[in-house]
């Protein structure tokens, strides 16, 4: 008796053990095939460089990257930041769908990111070649896309820990190019500055930068114009009011092609930034160390004599 149903028991674990192996085995390979099942190039486009125009738009703003005659421009107006064109292109080009969101939390997600997100549309000479719209989650720890056909996928940068819609989610003034004197220093032909009771002109003189009618410390002068070209904002402020900026300087740089560039200084401080003007009277934040080293006499450059 007690034999008997020892066997039985053995044989009942023993089908247990067999039956739950069995259905390990089965979810294992229907989760394996749901996930192979996923295309992880479907936010893909084929052809990069065909792309010349990419819309981004949210509830509050459209955002319009167009390449013309060589250049990518912000919303048809300003000069766009190289650097960040190229962010985007690699987040496009590297990013990887990375599982499919269904069942009941598929409903939230896809409304949050309907609401929240931003719509992209990527075009080429001949029309639309991919459009969906980026989002994430409220802690903007996973990054969600939106296809066409309203699925949502949780997207990532395979080996990098990066909220991937982020770059999507910038405003226009962070896509210019912050660079101020974007020119060519050989097709430099004069340099006008003011502050406060300060003035004088920059010219070229035998190839060399001189201020005009004065002996120059050429060292000096050199060092204020490499200053000056590497002048880079850190924000714009696009918003802010032009009208009730009191200016106290200007620089005021022309190429031999007669083309101005130009830096207004206002008497703005906000901490450790000056509000400026720019490009085409852009108010734009710049670190306040930087603008002083630029705010010398004329007297400062006058070479000393032997």
């Amino acid at each position: 008796m007690y034999n008997t149903t020892t066997k039985q028991n053995r044989l009942l674990f023993g089908s247990a053990i067999l039956l739950l192996s069995l259905i390990l085995v089965i979810t294992y390979f229907s989760f394996s095939n749901r996930v192979q099942s996923i295309d992880t190039q479907l936010f893909k486009v084929e052809d990069w460089k065909s792309i010349q125009e990419i819309v981004m738009q949210n509830e509050k703003q459209q955002v319009k990257l167009s390449f013309r005659e060589g250049a990518w421009r912000v919303n048809d107006q300003y000069k766009a930041d190289r650097n960040l064109i190229d962010v985007i292109f690699a987040t496009l080009i590297q990013s990887k769908a990375k599982r499919e969101i269904t069942g009941s939390q598929k409903d939230s997600l896809l409304n949050h990111v309907k609401k929240t997100g931003v719509k992209i549309d990527l075009k080429s000479a001949s029309g639309s070649e991919l459009s969906f719209i980026a989002g994430g989650n409220l802690q903007k720890s996973n990054a969600y896309f939106v296809s066409k056909d309203d699925k949502v996928y949780q997207v990532h940068i395979p080996g990098y820990r990066v909220y991937v819609s982020g770059i999507f989610e910038l405003v226009e003034g962070e896509w210019l190019d912050k660079l101020i004197f974007d020119v060519n220093w050989i097709n430099f032909k004069k340099l006008a500055y003011t502050y406060k009771n300060e003035n004088f002109n920059i010219v070229r003189q035998n190839n060399l930068f001189q201020i005009e009618g004065q002996q120059t410390d050429t060292a000096k002068l050199h060092q204020f114009l490499d200053r000056l070209s590497l002048l880079q904002v850190n924000q714009f402020q696009l918003d802010a009011d032009k009208n009730k900026l009191n200016i106290i300087g200007d620089i005021n740089l022309v190429d031999i092609a007669d083309r101005p560039y130009h830096l207004w200084i206002s008497d703005s401080v906000n901490r450790r930034e000056r509000l400026i003007m720019v490009k085409d009277s852009l108010p734009a934040w710049v670190d306040e160390s930087e603008i002083q080293t630029l705010l010398k006499s004329r007297e400062f450059y006058q070479k000393s004599r032997q």
